[in-house]
């Protein structure tokens, strides 16, 4: 059973890493935040490999792609277990 207001905080601490994470991936780091059985649910990319090797594969890519991405949480919210985020992501896409 979810603990509450303390697990809505823990869970708030957990993901305001993510902008970080983005602007510098770090693969250490990332292994500590993802689980081994993360999956990316993209019809773009049906064959992304899961696992940490997927997770660290998604960052470093998306930061190769965006190198001067800036990421700002706007709103985030959460109840118990579940967290809502609202991100403005800035930077401009270059082609690989």
């Amino acid at each position: 059973m979810p603990n509450g207001p303390k697990e809505s905080a823990q869970n708030k601490a957990v993901i305001a890493q993510l902008p970080r994470l983005l602007q510098s991936p770090d693969p250490s780091a990332i292994r500590a935040f993802f689980t081994e059985d993360f999956r990316l649910h993209d019809v773009k990319y049906p064959d992304w490999p899961h696992g940490h090797h997927g997770a660290i594969r998604m960052f470093v890519q998306m930061k190769a792609m965006i190198p001067d991405i800036a990421i700002s949480i706007e709103d985030m919210f959460g109840e118990e277990d579940k967290v809502f985020v609202r991100w403005r992501v800035k930077g401009t896409v270059r082609q690989l």
